[in-house]
Formats: structure tokens, sequence, C-alpha cells
């Protein structure tokens, strides 16, 4: 067949044989040219849309293009910083401060405070307050009315916090009148419920509260028909027995339909209240101070079997002995468990099981022996295990329970005391570990020939996070036993040097983010290699050296 040459008509204008165009557009599917075709046309509207925004600065110099970039370039450029950064960005000139003070997203990082001991009246005027601020947190103000200011202020609020002020709750809810589209409002303020409301709640609509935090229950019903999309509900202060109780039940059936988290202290009472609520669904619940250990498996066993949507719970037990927390068995969605005990508390989870835990989070207990392993044979989809200031008798008694897991992904080792150093991980098993984070080791403290053992184990370590007691070997090991890491963090690690800095350099070729804090002997020049071969490093600026 004779072989006939076409000419390209695109910028290479290279010769190709007919018959291989044929046979090239005759192998596409009609969908794949189509896709084909979609894609060139989204690269011809960004090419003209980046065009639009170009032209006019090549006329400009450079000096004049660095100030006049398009409002949305330099939108995505401030974006990136924080509330404090962007407070020095905007009083650099009045052209970023336009760019700020404009975008809703930028303005939104500030947060509106007022001096301590402020007396706030109608006649009241602060400083200057940035309108489109979403934001307000006070603290120790004393408000007897608000001005102008709060009613331009308020429309654009999405959070509100009052801690220790001192205000009547109509003028509280007078405040809320002007805050419609509020999603988190925190008082943590015990003067806001000392008068009778009267008919002051009739103009307020929080119809976009999501999160309320009350110091106590006092008058906490009168919030109810206010927030008929709450999710997220928590009391700071200890219930009264009785009348509290009542409170919280009432709240509560109130926004039964729409609230998920609760965080409460719990009682007898408010307990029964709460599980004769037909319609609540609650996916995560934080009971605090239950009184009698006895009580406590029938307590949780009842909450369980009551909310059989429960995926999150958080048990605090402060009485000494031994538990077994057999109500795990009684929530079978259970996602996040978390458990906060004390020195004396011995834990064993016996033949438990949860099909569907995904985090197991473990506060300073004392596990018997082998009283964790076969829980978490049991529950096939851990992926996060955080062990916060537990005792254990040696390194085996610490990672005994967490081999072969083959869906662990996050370890977190906080705060844990191992009373011999003997012991240690085997062969394979950490295979699938991504993060790990050690911080406060105390008690027979990781050592060098320890840690090299762990991460030896963690072929696809990615991320780790060292804390408080870890010298220059421990970042030297890091660096030449993780080859796939891409975000290491040292955080008040006060016995690294700038040698530290040698090995990170040296040895983490594919680092992509780089965190150092409080890292106090670490010099100001470490710090600058560390910058100019990662230009993505994050540090604290308390180097003094």
């Amino acid at each position: 067949m004779e072989s006939v040459q076409l000419i390209c008509r695109g910028p290479c204008g290279k010769p190709f044989h007919a018959l291989c165009d044929e046979c090239f557009l005759g192998s596409l599917t009609q969908k794949t040219l189509q896709s084909l075709t979609r894609r060139i046309d989204s690269i011809d509207e960004t090419l003209r849309n980046l065009s639009t925004l170009l032209v006019p600065l090549l006329a400009m110099t450079a000096q004049q293009r660095e100030l006049h970039l398009p409002t949305e370039l330099w939108e995505q450029i401030f974006q990136n910083l924080g509330g404090r950064q962007l407070a020095r960005v905007r009083a650099t000139c009045r052209r970023w401060r336009d760019v700020v003070d404009g975008c809703p997203r930028l303005a939104g990082k500030f947060v509106v405070k007022l001096p301590t001991d402020t007396l706030v009246d109608e006649h009241y005027e602060p400083g200057h307050v940035m309108g489109s601020a979403s934001q307000v947190a006070l603290e120790k103000v004393e408000i007897v009315g608000v001005g102008f200011w709060w009613r331009s202020l308020g429309e654009r609020l999405t959070s509100l916090s009052l801690n220790n002020c001192k205000l009547s709750l109509p003028i509280l809810l007078g405040m809320l009148k002007f805050t419609p589209n509020l999603k988190s409002l925190e008082l943590r303020t015990k003067f806001c419920f000392a008068t009778a409301v009267g008919d002051a709640s009739s103009d307020v609509k929080l119809t976009k509260l999501e999160e309320l935090t009350l110091l106590s229950a006092k008058n906490v019903t009168l919030f109810g028909p206010l927030c008929p999309r709450l999710k997220r509900f928590r009391i700071l202060a200890n219930l009264q027995r009785g009348d509290d109780d009542r409170n919280v039940a009432q709240f509560l059936q109130a926004v039964q339909h729409t609230v998920e988290d609760v965080d409460v202290y719990l009682t007898a009472d408010l307990l029964r209240y709460v599980t004769e609520i037909e319609q609540i669904q609650l996916k995560r619940i934080s009971f605090r101070c239950i009184s009698r250990l006895e009580e406590l498996p029938l307590t949780l066993c009842l909450i369980g079997t009551s909310l059989p949507k429960l995926s999150r719970i958080t048990v605090r037990i402060t009485d000494d002995g031994t538990v077994l927390p057999s109500f795990v068995n009684t929530m079978p969605r259970l996602k996040h468990l978390k458990i906060n005990g004390n020195s004396k508390l011995f834990m064993t989870f016996g033949t438990l099981q949860s099909p569907h835990l995904t985090q197991l989070h473990l506060h300073d207990v004392r596990l018997a022996q082998n009283g964790l392993k076969p829980y978490l044979r049991k529950c096939p989809t851990i992926r996060a295990i955080i062990l916060e200031y537990c005792t254990f008798d040696n390194w085996s008694e610490v990672f005994g329970p967490l081999e072969q897991l083959p869906t662990l992904r996050h370890l977190e080792l906080v705060g844990i005391v191992v009373k011999n150093n003997i012991g240690g991980p085997t062969a394979g098993c950490f295979a699938g570990l991504r993060s790990l984070k050690l911080s406060y080791l105390a008690g027979g403290d990781m050592s060098h020939r320890m840690l090299a053992a762990l991460l030896g184990q963690c072929g696809q370590l990615e991320e780790v996070h060292l804390t408080d007691r870890v010298d220059d070997e421990m970042v030297r090991i890091v660096g030449g036993s993780v080859r796939a890491l891409r975000r290491l963090t040292m955080d008040r690690c006060v016995c690294l040097t700038d040698a530290s800095v040698e090995h990170v350099v040296k040895s983490c070729a594919k680092l992509e983010q780089l965190v150092v804090r409080d890292c106090m002997r670490i010099t100001r020049s470490g710090l600058s290699v560390l910058k100019r071969r990662f230009p993505t490093v994050l540090s604290s600026s308390s180097q003094n050296h």
C-alpha cells in the first residue's frame, strides 16, 4: 500500500503517515472522543480566563504588577495565612487592606476581642472592628447594653464566645437577636442567667446554630426552641440533682431530631430521662463523673441498648479497681471509644468485640496481662490506637496486643510508663502503619535500640511526630530507617541540636512537610538551612540564637 504523508497543522508541523492516522482514529471509541473533546474545550476556557487576567499586566512595570495583581490571586495567596499574619498584611498598604476586608473567607479569620474589664453600654464604641469579621470572643467584659456597632457586626457572626463575662440574660438575648447566622455559641460565664427573661426571647432566631456550650444547666430549656438545627451540646459544670436533670432532659427532648453529640455530667435521673426520649439519635456521647464503679457496666449497657446508632463514646472513670467494659457489646455501631481512667484502674477487655471500631483511645489505665490482645483481634476495622499515660511492665506488653493488625494506620504512644526496658516488636508487626507519634515517654524511656527495632517494622511509615525526650541520635535513626518519610514534626524537643538538622537534610529526601517547634537548641542558622532545603518548613519564632 502506498504510504502518504500528512503534515500536522499544530505547532510541531511534523509529518505523519495517513495510514497511522486512520488506524489511530479507528481504534478510538465514540465515548473516548467525546471525553477528549470536553477536555480540550475545558483547557481552552481555562486559557481564555487566564489571558484576561494576564494581558493587563503586560503593560505594567514589575513593581506595578506586584501591587496590581488581580484580587482573586491575592485572595488565593492570603488564604494560606493565619489571623496574626493577615493582620500584618492588612497593615502593609491600602491595597492589601481592601483585599482582606473585601473577602469574607479572609476577614472571617479575624477574632474580634475587647480589652478585659471593659464596660459595654449603648454608647460604647470599640476601636476599628472589621465589618466582615465572623468571630467574637469576649473575656471578663461587663455588658449592660450594645450599640449600633454590634448590630452591624452581628449579621456576619458565625461564632460567639463569652468567657467569665457579666451580663443579664435579657441583654444576652438582645445581642443574639442580631446574630441570625450564628453557628457556634459558647457561654462560659455564671452571670448570664441571673435575671428573668420575660418576652426577650421572642425575637431571637438561631436557626443556623449547630454547637452550644453552657457553663451550667440553669435556664437551658430557654435555648431548646431557639436551636432547631443543633448538633452538638455541652454543659461544663456538674449537674445538681432535681431541676438540672429535668432541664437538660427537656432541652434534649426539644432538639432530639437533630442533636448528635452530647457532653454532660451524668446522673441516674438524667440517664433515665434520656433513655425515655423515643426519637433521639445520638452518634457521640460523653458522660462524665459516674459515681460508683459497680454501677458502670449496667449504666453504660443501658445507654448502648437505648441508643442503637451511637458511634462515639467517651467514658471517664474516677474509682479504683478492675473494669470489664462489657458495654461495648451493646453498641454494634461503635467506631470511636475513649476511656479515661486513673493510675490505679486496671482494665481487661476479655472476649468483647467491636466489629466497626476504627479508633481506640486509652488514657491513664493499666491493662491486665493479655487484657487487650483478644479484643483487638475482634476489631477488624481498627485504624488508630492512642495510648496516653498508660502503665506497662515491659515493651512486649506495649507491642504484643498491636501486632498483626492489618488495618492499623496510626499509633500514638504518649507519656506511657514502661517499667522494664525489655522486649520489643516482632518482625512485620507494623507493616501497614503510616503515622507514628512518640511523646513524653517516661519511666524506661524508649532506647535507641528499641526505636530502631520499631521503625524497622514500619515499612510504609510516612509521618513521624516526636515530642520532648528525643535526642539527635533518634532523629538520625528516624531519617535512616523511614525511607518513605513525607511529614516530620519535632515539637518541644529540647535536646535536639543542629546535628539533627544535618540528619534531616541528609536522609529525608522525600520530605514534604517539616514542623520544628520550640526546639530551643536548634540555632537560627540551623533553621535557615532547613528552610533552604525544605521551603515549606514551619518553625516557631522562639529560637533565640
